[in-house]
């Protein structure tokens, strides 16, 4: 006979999150290969960053974590406010839960890694490259986050995937290289569900312990602080690109890729 039905959904869970987010990369890459021409390579930036500045990212990512869930729990609070059952059903995340009982490496690379990569490469190496190209760093960058968060549907994620989306592009434009955004993003998912995980044996307030629906304010207030603080900090080592007589190369905006091989330029950090 046939498995009941909880079963017939985690494997039907199991198959279908690998498969859209395999997908996602490979439209990703041939929309990259379309829209950006060659050498793929330096028109997305694809190349490492300083340590210091690896370093700065991946600090980071637990203060932005606990920021981007409050604002995802402060959304939830306006969803129930509101009561549409068309609402609480985008924002059922059930399947996230059943996917995290999967083995963690087909986690990892289905909902860590895939996303990583496909997501990074067509908003920050695709999307943002044009916004930020005609519209400037501040207006393109923001409508990269909105759009980034729209794509994930549900309200209360969109909200939270909005503010690491503008994190993203930040550190994207500050190192001048997408493999940091990659990691980031990668790492971001990777510790949601770790979260799921750890909150069955240590409940921290706001993020897995539903009996507290909101992280305590010290904790949102020292998150904000160090965010900030490394952000500066980031923003300090950004990456410029030094031509051989000694100016910043310029195409005439600002330029998320990196600059043709011919100019011979070199990465220089700092102010």
């Amino acid at each position: 006979g046939l498995p009941p039905p909880d079963v017939m959904t985690a494997e039907l869970i199991a198959f279908l999150v690998p498969a859209a987010t395999a997908a996602t990369l490979l439209v990703a890459l041939v929309l990259a290969r379309l829209l950006c021409g060659k050498p793929l390579r330096r028109k997305l930036a694809i190349r490492s960053c300083t340590p210091l500045q690896w370093l700065l990212v991946l600090l980071v990512l637990v203060p932005q974590a606990v920021l981007a869930s409050e604002l995802s729990n402060v959304a939830m609070d306006l969803i129930r406010w509101i009561d549409s059952p068309v609402l609480d059903a985008l924002n059922d995340g059930s399947w996230v839960q059943v996917f995290a009982r999967q083995n963690w490496l087909a986690v990892f690379v289905a909902a860590c890694l895939f996303p990583a990569l496909g997501e990074e490469v067509f908003f920050r190496g695709v999307l943002s490259r044009g916004l930020v190209a005609h519209h400037g760093v501040i207006a393109g960058s923001f409508f990269t986050a909105v759009l980034f968060g729209a794509i994930h549907l549900a309200p209360a994620q969109a909200l939270a995937t909005f503010s690491i989306g503008l994190l993203l592009q930040f550190v994207f434009l500050t190192t001048r290289s997408l493999p940091a955004a990659m990691a980031l993003h990668a790492l971001n998912n990777a510790m949601a569900f770790l979260f799921i995980h750890v909150g069955r044996y240590f409940p921290i307030p706001g993020l897995t312990d539903e009996s507290y629906p909101h992280t305590p304010p010290a904790i949102v207030i020292a998150a904000l602080a160090v965010t900030a603080a490394l952000l500066g900090l980031l923003y300090q080592t950004r990456t410029r690109w030094k031509l051989p007589d000694g100016d910043d190369w310029s195409p005439g905006f600002f330029p998320t890729e990196m600059p043709p091989a011919c100019l011979q330029e070199t990465p220089v950090t700092g102010r």
